[in-house]
């Protein structure tokens, strides 16, 4: 019994010693796998992250899209029938208006529809280079128009009367026949434009030219006055090329053999509807300023106009526009 007890014991230590044995020396051996994410097992879980991949992968592009949109330049069409209004030709993206100034500058420069070659075109540039405008305006063809804002490579808006250039500004709101531009922090200005495509005689008799223009003014004074009366900015301005002279032009006492008193609707409308003829309001007078910005033969006119509101006429003149029978109208503001 003794013997058996004994075996028993030894046994019972043996076991005990070699379980100790096997578990310290195993620790020590023992390959643990890394702490790591297992993949999802489940199926919705699976599309989901690959839905959200897809997303991620689909945004990233349209990101990428729209910068590439935005760094772009929206290039004129080369025919006016391919031309969604307003087309706003963006080579600089003005985005802001943070200079403050008081005063600004804008030039009226009328190109005529009779196509311009590049040559002159660009001499026309040259004319106006050393004038400092925020705002050009252009009247005539849209060849003339797109190809000449192309060589000023400013930002411009073309609408239903013309195409409007500007700088050190921001087109605050677009609309198919006007544009708001915001020239200074504080304040923002309304730009109409029109072209009547004016044709000028080279001579004939005095009262069929002017009962043809009283004829075309009965018949567009309601649509002019419409058009001006619309909501906007408080300041605005006009730039007008039109088939009718001022009745402030036409006098007796003239150098202008044909001209005769004559009062013409369009010039007496809108100086009754408050809006003011910037060059007549600054020039000492007709007889000795006449502003003629258009020639044909002996016929001269001052047939190109910028009309204002709300702003303080500092000073008004025009300018000979190189290899042209144009000249452009420059006019300087205050804002009050």
């Amino acid at each position: 019994m003794k013997s058996k007890l004994t075996l028993f014991i030894l046994f019972t230590l043996i076991l005990s010693s070699c379980a100790t044995y096997t578990i310290s020396e195993a620790r020590d051996i023992i390959d643990y796998p890394e702490n790591k994410v297992l993949s999802p097992t489940k199926i919705s879980t699976i599309e989901e992250n690959k839905e959200k991949l897809e997303r991620a992968k689909r945004e990233a592009e349209e990101e990428k899209e729209r910068i590439e949109r935005e760094n772009s330049v929206n290039e004129y069409p080369e025919s006016y029938s391919s031309v969604t209004l307003p087309f706003y030709y963006n080579p600089v993206k003005n985005k802001s208006s943070d200079t403050i100034k008081d005063t600004f500058r804008a030039v009226l420069i009328p190109l005529g529809d009779d196509r311009m070659e590049d040559e002159v075109l660009l001499a026309v540039k040259n004319s106006v280079s050393d004038i400092d405008c925020t705002i050009i305006a252009l009247t005539g063809s849209y060849y003339n128009r797109s190809r000449l804002s192309t060589l000023f490579g400013e930002d411009a808006v073309t609408v239903e009367g013309g195409t409007i250039i500007f700088k050190d500004s921001y087109a605050k709101d677009l609309k198919s026949d006007r544009i708001t531009l915001s020239i200074t922090p504080d304040y923002d200005l309304s730009l109409l434009i029109m072209d009547q495509k004016p044709l000028l005689p080279e001579g004939g008799d005095t009262d069929e030219i002017t009962s043809l223009v009283d004829h075309l003014e009965d018949r567009d004074i309601e649509e002019i006055v419409e058009y001006i009366s619309q909501e906007g900015s408080d300041k605005k301005l006009f730039f007008l090329t039109s088939y009718a002279p001022s009745s402030s032009d036409w006098t007796d006492w003239t150098e202008y053999s044909y001209r005769k008193d004559h009062n013409f609707m369009i010039s007496d409308i809108l100086s009754d509807l408050k809006w003011q003829d910037c060059y007549d309001a600054v020039r000492f007078s007709s007889e000795t300023e006449s502003g003629v910005t258009r020639r044909n033969g002996e016929v001269e006119e001052r047939l190109d106009y910028i009309w204002s509101k709300g702003l303080i006429v500092y000073s008004s003149y025009t300018l000979p526009l190189e290899k042209t029978e144009f000249s452009a109208v420059v006019a300087t503001f205050i804002i009050p």
